[in-house]
């Protein structure tokens, strides 16, 4: 596919999606919201939009010739029954060596939206990749709005533990434009043990610059998550964010994979002890 339908087509979905704060997935639910390191499917724009270049994407298309296939991954999402309404939207696509991404979170009841738009690429070798995120933020409540852009970079390689599959290093500056006051660094790590067990792991914050004095907000946070194929159709997860843990589970049916997420959490702000239970449908799919 020629490269203007492809910027038709990350334009139509940006008119027609908006965007929210806690970028999430039922799966990053589940997972401890450990993806820096990870940041394998469409949502990759925010965990780190370097690991878009290498988007976990079913090879649904067969090549045109030497031209390699324009594949795509769309995730829908809600929260069903939690204290903050939650709905997610993401739009991916890998296309060769680049990778590029939409979404859409909108969450509480002041319509607050992020949007974002990322891109990331291999750098010369596929083990190295880097990429950038713009990302709009707006609060409902008071009719304010930003503008920032994050940047991230990934190293891949195939250790014996993972039985051939990836294990990735992943480093994201986020806000580097400074628009929310000061930039936060965040590394992350993703590994296989044998091919059915997937671990992940985020120190967010690196330099503590969320902490607040007299708060429980610790600043820098640990969120780590595992997740077990215990069948082809079926992966159970676990995970902390931070403390607080996280389950949830995924199932592969006929090339949809429905993914639920629970998390009762506190982050040290007035949401103290919010409950989430996160649903969300991915779909990979490809137009030639």
């Amino acid at each position: 596919m020629r490269l203007a339908t492809i910027v038709v087509l990350v334009a139509t979905a940006l008119v027609a999606t908006s965007v929210v704060g806690f970028c999430q997935t039922g799966r990053s639910v589940g997972m401890g919201f450990a993806g820096t390191g990870l940041a394998d499917q469409a949502d990759g724009w925010y965990w780190n939009p370097a690991g878009l270049a290498h988007m976990n994407v079913n090879p649904v298309c067969a090549p045109a010739g030497d031209e390699p296939a324009l594949m795509w991954q769309g995730i829908a999402g809600t929260d069903f029954g939690g204290d903050v309404p939650v709905d997610v939207l993401h739009l991916g696509g890998v296309y060769g060596t680049n990778g590029f991404a939409v979404g859409r979170v909108a969450y509480g009841n002041d319509n607050s939206t992020d949007i974002g738009i990322g891109f990331g690429t291999t750098l010369g070798s596929p083990r190295w990749s880097a990429g950038i995120t713009v990302l709009a933020s707006e609060w409902g409540a008071d009719d304010h709005s930003e503008t920032s852009v994050n940047l991230g970079t990934m190293y891949q390689w195939h250790p014996a533990l993972g039985k051939g599959k990836p294990a990735k290093l992943g480093f994201v500056a986020e806000d580097i434009t400074e628009e929310f006051g000061s930039s936060i660094y965040t590394a992350g790590v993703s590994f296989w043990v044998g091919d059915r067990v997937l671990i992940a792991a985020d120190v967010w914050d690196l330099t503590n610059e969320t902490e607040v004095a007299g708060d429980n907000q610790s600043g820098s946070e640990f969120n780590v998550g595992a997740e077990f194929a215990l069948a082809p159709w079926l992966c159970l997860r676990a995970g902390s964010q931070d403390g607080d843990f996280t389950y949830g589970a995924g199932i592969n049916w006929r090339g949809w994979k429905v993914d639920a997420g629970f998390v009762s959490w506190d982050n040290g702000y007035a949401m103290a002890d919010t409950d989430s239970q996160l649903f969300s449908i991915t779909k990979d799919f490809c137009i030639n």
